[in-house]
């Protein structure tokens, strides 16, 4: 009776874990399809199972975002929070946001000053960019502050704005432990050599194709259990036009 308990227990367990070990895969075939943005899992990575989605991360008081999905490094010192690809209005102003939160200031009040320039870097040439095939890369390296460290133990994180004209845009983050921050360099260019944009501008998707996609991954997804669909689900919402932006895209995109 017990073994049979202790069986049972590993199989709900197993079948949770494989359900999120899904949503990369789904993922990566949504913003394609969408964006025309190619997601490969990067070498020496897998997905962080034990959280679900989507995860909520906070900057600060007051600063935070959400991410549909996060691979964790095989040593445990990186996290890679993916984004929700979308056309997002006024993106670098999520960086100032999360400095003044990593900071402690109140990010509703325009008047207090911030030299940006001594935290971040703005990239339209070179490797990292070329290794992503965007226009523009924001990047900001902070510490979390006291209390905000995610799980214990990661204490810093790396934000990216990664943008390309015509494109849909990314927030993303990699998110360190101490000796993570030793290689924050190679983190990153593992991490934006893991997705690309097509050198095109894709045609804004119509309704006609979200709802032709909808209904895929709904296809590939049939198998799992209702909870794990609805994680899916909830984690890719924002990557459709017509999750936020609903009215303001549906002016806009064509039938």
């Amino acid at each position: 009776m017990r073994h049979a308990f202790v069986m049972l227990v590993v199989l709900l367990c197993s079948a949770s874990g494989w359900g999120q070990k899904y949503v990369f895969d789904v993922y990566s075939h949504v913003v394609e399809k969408m964006y025309d943005i190619k997601v490969t899992r990067p070498e020496g990575f897998e997905e962080l199972v034990e959280d679900s989605y989507p995860i909520q991360f906070y900057v600060g008081e007051n600063g935070g975002f959400v991410y549909p999905v996060s691979l964790v490094s095989e040593d445990k010192n990186c996290l890679l929070l993916y984004p929700f690809f979308n056309y997002w209005p006024g993106i670098k102003g999520n960086a100032y946001s999360d400095l003044k939160a990593s900071l402690g200031m109140d990010t509703w009040d325009i008047t207090i000053p911030l030299d940006t320039a001594r935290y971040v870097k703005i990239f339209t040439q070179g490797e990292l960019v070329d290794c992503c095939n965007a226009d523009t890369l924001t990047v900001y390296r902070m510490k979390l502050p006291k209390g905000f460290e995610y799980k214990e133990k990661y204490s810093a994180y790396v934000g990216i704005l990664i943008w390309k004209s015509g494109h849909a845009s990314g927030i993303m983050k990699m998110v360190l432990t101490e000796e993570g921050c030793k290689h924050a360099d190679d983190y990153l260019k593992c991490f934006l050599g893991s997705m690309r944009y097509s050198d095109e501008a894709p045609a804004l998707p119509s309704l006609k194709k979200i709802k032709k996609l909808r209904k895929r991954i709904d296809s590939r997804i049939r198998r799992l259990d209702q909870a794990d669909k609805d994680k899916i689900r909830g984690s890719l919402d924002f990557i459709f036009p017509v999750g936020m932006f609903r009215d303001t895209f549906e002016r806009h995109c064509p039938e």
